[in-house]
């Protein structure tokens, strides 16, 4: 298409001075030199982005959560993240809170229901649903759950806690923080939460994963 708009162009200037004697040849060549930076700056630009991975638009992102946490045992839906194999063609990965109730049959035939629904309404083939299980017995998990949560919720800088789990066995508690992508020294102040949660309950081994929300 490109280079049949800049041969027209080159016709039309090349018919105006032979008819009006404008000599328009200098005008279109810098146009024509300007519309090929241009496309080749944004050919490097899609390159670019295929290369490294573009950024999936956030509603796109939210209205796949949405249609995951339809299922009613799912109680939140998080690291979700898509992979492009080409025009229209998304592979995905999840991770889902559900009760630590279920059995391995229920979890299984609600793995299935969503990666069907999910591909039904958004085309995008799930691959793979991580689980996070939730305690709903323990009154002990969910008091510490709380207070964690305060713990952590309570900086700008985190988005998101999910993951909850506690090994009494073990003495160890594990957990998901997200961070603002904008947040600086993200080392440095993730280090500080785990000191604060370390200082709040010393009896646990605290394993903490960091997300960026990328």
């Amino acid at each position: 298409l490109f280079d049949a708009l800049l041969s027209l162009s080159v016709l039309v200037s090349a018919i105006i001075f032979l008819i009006w004697g404008l000599p328009l040849e200098a005008y279109v060549g810098v146009l024509i030199s300007v519309v090929i930076i241009k496309a080749g700056i944004d050919m490097m630009r899609e390159a670019v982005d295929e290369l490294l991975g573009k950024r999936v638009e956030r509603d796109t992102l939210k209205e796949i959560r949405e249609t995951i946490c339809e299922e009613p045992q799912v109680q939140g839906a998080y690291d979700l993240i898509l992979h492009n194999y080409g025009p229209d063609r998304f592979v995905a990965s999840v991770h889902v809170e559900i009760p630590d109730s279920m059995t391995v049959e229920e979890v299984d035939r609600m793995e299935r229901r969503i990666a069907d629904r999910v591909f039904e309404k958004h085309g995008v083939i799930l691959t793979a649903v991580g689980i996070y299980s939730v305690n709903t017995t323990d009154d002990r998990v969910m008091s510490l759950r709380s207070e964690v949560t305060h713990i952590v919720m309570k900086h700008e800088e985190i988005l998101q806690m999910h993951g909850f789990h506690v090994d009494f066995e073990k003495n160890r508690v594990y957990l998901d923080i997200i961070l603002d992508f904008a947040c600086d020294n993200r080392k440095e102040f993730f280090e500080s939460v785990c000191e604060e949660l370390r200082t709040a309950h010393p009896e646990y081994e605290w394993r903490v994963t960091p997300d960026i929300d990328f």
